[in-house]
Order: C-alpha cells, then sequence, then structure tokens
C-alpha cells in the first residue's frame, strides 16, 4: 500500500489483503497494528474518500482488525472512527459501504470511549441514514442493528437513538 498510494484500485486491494491476513490470525490483527497499518487504512480512507470500493475495503479490514481490544482502542485513537462515519456519509447510496461501515463502527463501538466518540461524532446518525435509505438489504440491516446495540450501551447513545429515529429503523 505504501507504493503506490495514487491509485484508489491498489489502496482497495492492498486493504482487502489486510483483511484477509487479519482474519486469519491474531498475530496477524497485532501485527499489522503494531508495523502501522491502522495508520495506512486512515491515510488511504482520507485520499480516496471518493472511492466507494476503497472505502468499503478499508471499513472491512477496521472490522477484522476491531476484533482485537487494543486494535479497537488504536483504531479509535488514530483517528478511525471519523474517517468510517465519513466513509457512511459519502458513500450513503452504496449497500457495501454502509454494510461494511457499520460493521466498523458496530466492532468499534465495544470500547467504551469509542462508543461515546461514535455517538458524539455523528455515528449513530450515520447507521441509521443508512439503515433508512437500503431497507431491503439485509446486510445493512443486520450490521446497523448490531452497531445501534452496541452503541445502546451507553446512556447518552440511548437518548441519540431514540431521537434519530433509531427505535424505528
Amino acid at each position: 500500500m505504501e507504493k503506490d498510494k495514487s491509485s484508489a484500485e491498489a489502496q482497495a486491494r492492498g486493504c482487502a489483503e489486510l483483511a484477509t491476513l487479519a482474519a486469519s490470525s491474531e498475530r496477524n490483527r497485532a501485527t499489522i497494528a503494531a508495523e502501522g497499518g491502522i495508520r495506512v487504512v486512515i491515510d488511504a480512507m482520507k485520499r480516496h474518500e471518493k472511492s466507494a470500493e476503497m472505502q468499503q475495503q478499508a471499513c472491512r479490514t477496521f472490522t477484522v482488525l476491531a476484533s482485537d481490544e487494543d486494535n479497537r482502542v488504536k483504531i479509535g485513537a488514530e483517528g478511525g472512527i471519523s474517517t468510517v462515519i465519513a466513509a457512511l456519509k459519502q458513500h450513503r447510496g452504496s449497500v457495501e459501504v454502509q454494510e461494511q461501515g457499520c460493521g466498523a463502527l458496530g466492532h468499534l463501538a465495544g470500547d467504551d470511549n469509542n462508543r461515546a466518540k461514535i455517538g458524539a461524532e455523528g455515528g449513530i446518525g450515520a447507521v441509521i441514514a443508512g439503515m433508512s435509505q437500503h431497507t431491503n438489504a439485509e446486510g445493512v440491516q443486520v450490521q446497523g442493528c448490531l452497531a445501534l446495540w452496541a452503541l445502546s450501551h451507553n446512556d447518552n447513545n440511548r437518548a441519540k437513538i431514540g431521537a434519530e429515529g433509531g427505535i424505528g429503523a
């Protein structure tokens, strides 16, 4: 991913490979984070914000990496939450980005600080908007519901979920 930063297609492939490697073992997840993989994904998301494929693969990578508690914290601390929310907002029409983005937020919400940050940065509204736009997309509905459930383990978020229409979503 470091060699062809200007190509959204190459960056998307790189994220897909990272996700595959991360899914294969806990050790790989730790190594990817230790070697700066989280920052590389965030930078690629920012550089190629208009590429739905790039955003989808990056969100998928965060979903897999966030199955590890330390990685959840690192992703949140390095700015991954805001990039996922930005992807959801930028690509509302993409079922794939909505599904993977909701999945990423749901996994990232496993950390108390991330949960609060997602609520404060507009993540609840982004999830609800995606669910509302893609009512017939089972993956978006499932991942959105799981994200809202994870986010509801915070008092402020529970109020926001109700106020923003999440109960009916």
